[in-house]
């Protein structure tokens, strides 16, 4: 069903925040392999506010639009990144339906985060909503499915091995298929950044070169302008993102 759709869509990105948001990044560990600080990269987001008008394509088709909005809040000095988007997403080997998604990124000063919200919406047939919130300092995990008659569904999870485990069974799911060592030990995802220049109109510019690695495996990489915004990103999904004006 088309709920159940959403469910596990909402749960994939709890699977990814928890490893991306809820464990330390910036390790001091890690300063050596890296050419600049990753958080160099990510102040520059609020410094200038740049808005980042994203295409999202998959082989030459042109399947959505994501945008990225960052903020600093002035009564509380949080720094938030919000978006916005949608993506014409083909569920279980049907047609594609269009999944549209907005939420936010809070972040304390010291960029370390406070809060992680996600909406996803899909409409055919009948319009459900899925809404879910990670607050790290309260190690939990919300998720609340909705349709035009109400909750559907809600459930909270803790984020870690207990909750993942949780989260399998919500879907129904063998929680056996998870790793024999526990979770908490295996290593966090590798966030890289160094400087780097890509062409836009026959020119070179200089950019930052962004990685998210673990295990050796890349799972996404962008390049940012020295005045924060986005300019080309690769997932390994397949999914290709670039403003209008640069070609995925």
């Amino acid at each position: 069903m088309v709920y159940r759709a959403v469910a596990i869509l909402i749960v994939l990105f709890w699977l990814t925040m928890t490893a991306l948001l809820v464990r330390k990044e910036a390790r001091p560990d890690d300063s050596a392999l890296r050419e600049i600080p990753v958080e160099h990269v990510v102040k520059l987001l609020f410094l200038h506010g740049q808005v980042s008008e994203l295409n999202i394509v998959s082989e030459k088709l042109r399947l959505g639009h994501l945008r990225i909005q960052p903020r600093v809040d002035k009564i509380t000095a949080s720094r938030v990144i919000e978006f916005s988007g949608y993506l014409h997403l083909a569920i279980a080997g049907g047609a594609r339906q269009r999944v549209a998604w907005s939420g936010e990124w809070e972040m304390e000063d010291s960029l370390a985060t406070r809060q992680f919200k996600l909406n996803v919406t899909m409409h055919d047939p009948g319009e459900v909503r899925g809404e879910f919130v990670i607050i790290p300092a309260a190690n939990r995990a919300h998720f609340e499915l909705r349709a035009n008659s109400g909750i559907i569904e809600q459930q909270d999870f803790s984020l870690d091995e207990t909750g993942l485990r949780e989260v399998l069974q919500f879907l129904g799911v063998d929680a056996m298929l998870l790793p024999s060592k526990p979770l908490p030990n295996a290593p966090p995802p590798l966030i890289k950044a160094r400087q780097s220049s890509m062409a836009i109109h026959g020119e070179h510019i200089d950019t930052y070169f962004v990685t998210i690695e673990h295990n050796e495996q890349r799972f996404a990489e962008f390049h940012v302008s020295q005045l924060g915004s986005i300019l080309q990103a690769k997932t390994i999904l397949g999914y290709s993102l670039a403003p209008d004006d640069v070609t995925p």
